[in-house]
This record gives C-alpha cells, sequence and structure tokens, in this order.
C-alpha cells in the first residue's frame, strides 16, 4: 500500500487554529501496546528529540520511536487513527 495523506486540525480551546497535511505509510513494526503488526509510520522528518511518530489502528495507541513507546492520547492522535483506518478499509482486529 502506498502512502496515506491527509489534513489534521488543530484546535485552540475548541476553535480551529490551523491545519497540517500529513503522510503515513505502513510499517513493519509491532504494537508496543497491543503486540498486533498494525502500525503505521509518519512519512515526515520526525521530531530531534523523540524520534519518529507512529500510531497502532488496531488499539489507537500513538507513540515515538526510538524514544520510547510513551503512548500518548490528544485530539489529533485520533484524527490519524481515524483517517488512517478509514483509507484502509480497517474493519476491526479479528483475530
Amino acid at each position: 500500500m502506498g502512502n496515506i495523506v491527509f489534513d489534521v486540525k488543530y484546535y485552540t480551546r475548541g476553535e480551529f487554529t490551523h491545519k497540517y497535511t500529513e503522510s503515513w505509510s505502513f510499517a513493519e513494526y509491532f504494537c508496543p501496546c497491543c503486540s498486533r503488526y498494525s502500525v503505521y509510520v509518519d512519512n515526515g522528518p520526525g521530531d530531534y528529540y523523540v524520534g519518529e511518530g507512529y500510531v497502532c489502528i488496531d488499539c489507537g495507541a500513538s507513540f515515538y520511536m526510538p524514544g520510547g513507546a510513551d503512548v500518548f492520547e490528544n485530539e489529533q492522535c485520533t484524527q490519524r487513527v481515524q483517517n488512517i483506518r478509514k483509507e484502509v478499509g480497517w474493519e476491526g482486529n479479528n483475530g
């Protein structure tokens, strides 16, 4: 599968402030939270301090590697998981 491209919207105090276009692709890694191979990596340059951004479409975890598996959640992470799930036709884990 090729790159998945979509806009992620940012809000301050509930009001839209700006958006970024992001590109994600399937990664050959397992999720540190659910141990499934449903991980996608941000095709951007990554963060200098924490590494590349990853999301798992099975459990919804968002994390950085190699910076560690500290899972975090926010509105933008939710948008990323929903957009990737929609694009790949994800229907939930059957295993």
